[in-house]
Parts: structure tokens; sequence; C-alpha cells
């Protein structure tokens, strides 16, 4: 299962992509987080068990 994920806001200065990097460790979820101007690009793949662990987590 793939997800295309875009947030929008600021983001910068805050450790975002190192707050989404630990989440996605910590729950078997690759893939990327990319700024792209005015937001931040993420795809995340796992599986949708992982997905729902994340989910229930937060």
């Amino acid at each position: 299962m793939t997800y295309n994920i875009k947030i929008f806001g600021i983001v910068q200065g805050v450790g975002f992509r190192p707050f989404i990097k630990n989440l996605a460790d910590n729950f078997f979820i690759s893939g990327t987080v990319a700024n792209k101007g005015s937001y931040v690009e993420i795809f995340a793949q796992s599986s949708e068990q992982n997905f729902k662990n994340l989910d229930q987590s937060i």
C-alpha cells in the first residue's frame, strides 16, 4: 500500500522531516519526505496493518 501525502504550511526549522522519519521507522514504513517549496510531499509505503498501527497510535 502506498500513500502520497502533501502537507501545506510552515514546516521548515521545526524538525518536521526527522519527526516523520522517526514515526515511519517505528512503524516499518518506508518512503521519502521532500520540501517542494510551499508544501512537503511524503510518499509512504508499507502494509495496511502498519498504517493502521500508526493511525491508532496518534
